[in-house]
């Protein structure tokens, strides 16, 4: 299919160069018999000046787009969440007005040149005795706009990142002057999923038909981070059982700890749940064959990504956090959260049990990125 789609693109490709041409002759010939001068027919200073003012004003007009798809791409890097069409279709429009306004613009300026050396065109082309100034002119012109643009590009992208700028001591305030706080306590109650609410009425879905094969001597552990209300933690171990034949191994509950808060953005900072998690149980941390993923409900962002929130994040091969934070559309929709928490961590031990690469097929979990709680609706539940 994609090999035809490519031959028609081309074939497309070819006629429309064609069509262009010979759109391009005639309204040469019909600006001919307007009285506009051959561009070729005036001094070199004449066509270049001409030039730059054309290249600055196309500059003006595709400004706006650039400016839309720098910020577009600068909330979604991996152009998940905006359609291609749309992108499409705003470049296809610039292009059109460009094109408008440029050939209006350049009639008038030849309009305009012709007029100034009318009697001089008569005998001819005009020759230019300063094209040596000329072209450096235009050199200098084009490295101007090449700084002003680079320079306009970096502030865009430096505001734009601004919110995953370095992190300062008074993000964590909360945590200033307390030495206690780095070391995450076992859950009181000591049990796994002992802080969770009464037993929900979910069931898990029929084996999958395709399982990956398991490493050998691999263990995969649930950690959970905090207090889960909301979450059952006893039937996220018997999906996994049920569905992909995988046992995995509940462990005894991690406090918060304080200094991963960021009281400005009033979120956890991923990459400190972490390592937390790590401090809580060092003899599985410096095991090699033990896969950690810590559950929490406690609203997360990673460091390093200029986005809002996040869903989860993997680190160092072994370790994974998952939030439901932001998956519970619905007040005690608990069967939506489930769904969209299992797929979130299916996709988690994807990466980290399994091994398995970024896939493209759109329904798989392990797709190449989910970029918010709606996209997991749109994914099934196997790799």
């Amino acid at each position: 299919m994609r090999p035809a789609i490519v031959v028609a693109i081309v074939i497309l490709a070819w006629y429309a160069g064609r069509w262009l041409a010979t759109a391009n002759r005639k309204s040469l010939e019909k600006e001919k018999l307007e009285g506009l001068p051959d561009a070729r027919d005036l001094p070199s200073s004449v066509r270049l000046g001409i030039g730059q003012k054309l290249v600055g004003l196309l500059l003006v007009i595709f400004f706006p787009f650039i400016a839309w798809y720098t910020w577009t791409f600068a909330r979604d890097p991996e152009m998940v969440r905006t359609s291609a069409w749309l992108i499409g279709a705003a470049f296809l429009a610039t292009m059109i007005l460009a094109t408008t306004v440029l050939n209006i613009v350049r009639k008038r300026l030849l309009r305009a040149a012709g007029e100034e050396y009318r009697q001089q065109l008569a005998l001819g082309p005009l020759a230019d005795t300063n094209s040596t100034g000329v072209l450096m002119q235009t050199g200098l012109f084009l490295l101007a706009v090449t700084i002003v643009c680079g320079a306009l590009g970096v502030a865009l992208s430096n505001r734009l990142a601004g919110s995953s700028s370095p992190e300062s001591a008074a993000d964590f305030s909360n945590c200033a002057g307390d030495t206690h706080n780095n070391e995450p306590l076992a859950s009181p109650q000591g049990e796994p999923g002992a802080a969770a609410a009464a037993p929900l009425v979910l069931t898990v879905p029929g084996r999958a038909a395709n399982i990956p094969r398991a490493p050998l001597n691999v263990q995969v552990y649930f950690v959970p981070i905090g207090n889960l209300t909301s979450i059952d933690l006893p039937y996220l171990v018997r999906y996994y059982q049920q569905r992909f034949d995988l046992t995995i191994a509940p462990l005894p509950a991690i406090e918060i700890d304080k200094c991963t808060f960021n009281t400005t953005r009033r979120q956890n900072q991923a990459e400190g749940l972490i390592q937390s998690m790590e401090a809580g149980y060092p003899k599985l941390a410096g095991d090699g064959r033990s896969v950690l993923i810590g559950i929490t409900e406690a609203d997360i962002y990673i460091k390093h990504e200029n986005w809002g929130f996040a869903l989860g994040l993997r680190h160092q091969g072994r370790y994974a956090v998952v939030s439901s934070a932001r998956m519970n559309s619905k007040p005690l929709d608990t069967v939506g959260l489930h769904r969209r928490l299992t797929r979130m961590i299916s996709r988690e031990i994807g990466f980290l049990y399994y091994g398995l690469p970024f896939s493209r097929n759109e329904r798989s979990v392990v797709r190449s990125s989910i970029m918010g709680a709606d996209e997991l609706d749109g994914v099934g539940e196997d790799f």
